[in-house]
């Protein structure tokens, strides 16, 4: 069996992106506690300075020593035991934070996978380890691959897939019939490389080798002049996956 490192990922169209920013949080001192909150939307990593509100211009009377009086935690400000502003006094705090902010959209409006479905990273949004890929799903990447590899003149590796994108449409039929067989060329070359990798002594299981490469559908879009094809892969074991393919 192969194993190979995940660099495709369905895309659910929910896009979260965080900045990094210096800024200023005005917090209002609560009573019974000795934890103030800061505002929610906001991952605050570390504090420089606390002063009073009618300071804020000036900066020249900051109170209370950080560490000492207090300190960062679970994003709010925890007061020493006797320390901390009044109770119901607002107060500033000079932070460093990570703003979150999470956007969904339709598949045909998403920036991430432009519509296709799926995208290519090293890692899935939220995720910190690495996947790694097997069987039909590895087929999958490896097809993707060597689809959207530009090959040069000359090379045996990849597609011209690329030189499609900003062409001026004058015939619908004859693109799409181009990209159909970029795609067939895409799955027998694959096939190619897998029967000579066999041919060398590695061994491959049914559930990873590619069996066909099947069109389900395809169709020209002439509001961007563009082509989204459906493609079904089959492992030789019978598994199969759809990918869609926008050009």
């Amino acid at each position: 069996m192969t194993i190979a490192p995940q660099i495709v990922h369905i895309c659910d169209h929910i896009i979260e992106t965080h900045e990094a920013k210096c800024t200023t949080l005005k917090v209002v001192r609560g009573s019974g506690s000795e934890v103030d909150r800061f505002p929610p939307g906001a991952s605050v990593k570390k504090i420089f300075s606390v002063y009073r509100v009618d300071n804020a211009e000036t900066l020249e009377n900051t109170f209370y020593q950080p560490i000492i009086e207090y300190s960062l935690i679970n994003n709010s400000v925890k007061w020493g035991s006797g320390t901390g502003p009044d109770t119901g006094t607002e107060y500033c705090v000079d932070v460093y934070l990570v703003q979150s902010r999470i956007e969904e959209y339709i598949s045909e409006d998403c920036p991430r996978c432009n519509g296709n479905g799926w995208y290519a990273d090293l890692m899935a949004q939220s995720e910190k380890n690495i996947d790694r890929l097997a069987g039909i799903s590895k087929i999958v990447q490896d097809f993707i691959k060597i689809l959207f590899t530009y090959r040069e003149d000359g090379g045996t590796y990849g597609t011209k897939l690329l030189d499609l994108i900003g062409q001026e449409v004058t015939d619908e039929n004859q693109l799409t019939s181009e990209v159909a067989s970029m795609i067939v060329n895409a799955g027998n070359k694959y096939k190619e490389l897998q029967s000579s990798s066999i041919v060398d002594g590695n061994n491959l299981d049914d559930d990873e080798i590619l069996d066909k490469v099947i069109i389900g559908d395809i169709s020209f879009d002439p509001a961007n002049g563009g082509v989204y094809v459906l493609v079904r892969l089959y492992s030789r074991d019978g598994t199969m996956r759809e990918l869609g393919v926008g050009v």
